[in-house]
Order: C-alpha cells, then sequence, then structure tokens
C-alpha cells in the first residue's frame, strides 16, 4: 500500500546462528550478533512538533520539531530496537546478496510501533 513517496531503511541486529540453530557467542559470552539494513518504500514522514517526548505542548503557537513520525505500509516488520535511516542518501551491496549497505542520518524509534491496519506508525527521535 502507498502511503507516501518516501523510502527509509531499517536497521535491524540479527542474532547470528551456529548450524544447530544456537546463539554464537564471543569470546565474552555475549550474542553475536549481524547488522542488516532493509529498504522500506511507499512511507510517509512527517515531522513531529511535541515539546518533548512524553507531553504535549502547553502553547501550540511554537511547538518545537523534536523528530519524525513514520506510517509505513502494513505488515512492515519494524521493532523499537531498530535503527531508522532516513534519508537515504547512499547505497552499497544490494538486498539480494544480503549485504545492502544505506548511509544517512540515523534515528530511534520512540517506543513501540503502532500496528493499524492501514499502516505501521513509528516516532522517530535523533540518535545520539
Amino acid at each position: 500500500m502507498k502511503l507516501g513517496d518516501d523510502t527509509i531503511g531499517l536497521r535491524k541486529s540479527i542474532p547470528r546462528l551456529d548450524g544447530n540453530g544456537r546463539p554464537v557467542r564471543d569470546e565474552y559470552g555475549d550474542d553475536v550478533v549481524d547488522v542488516v539494513d532493509v529498504e522500506v518504500p511507499w512511507c510517509l514522514v512527517t515531522p513531529s512538533q511535541r515539546t518533548s517526548d512524553t507531553t504535549e505542548p502547553e502553547s501550540r503557537s511554537a511547538p518545537a520539531l523534536t523528530g519524525y513520525d513514520v506510517l509505513a505500509p502494513p505488515g512492515t516488520d519494524a521493532e523499537f530496537v531498530d535503527v531508522v535511516v532516513w534519508p537515504i542518501t547512499g547505497r552499497t551491496g544490494t538486498a539480494q546478496t544480503n549485504n545492502l549497505a544505506l548511509a544517512g542520518r540515523t534515528w530511534q524509534v520512540v517506543g513501540e510501533p503502532l500496528i493499524w491496519q492501514e499502516s505501521v506508525e513509528l516516532r522517530l527521535r535523533a540518535s545520539t
């Protein structure tokens, strides 16, 4: 479903599994993860006008831009731990060979994505 003309990138951390389906661990016992970039076309990206991440403005005369709201097509696999790349300023590799790398500004997803019948809603704030 086409909601807009923007394409965002989702940067996902996928746990690496061994041949038996068990998580691979490094020398410190931490899970090894692979970072995968996925493009999501037909999104609508709009500025967020809130005074903070948790409150509505008391005065609507001069709201502060704190991030962006994204409406992505239904079925978009987005999680609060994903990083969003937008706008995408460069690409290397391809999705078909599982080595796609996207360049651009990165954003954190604030809270859980909201799943609607016609879209998936993400609230973003700048990554630090």
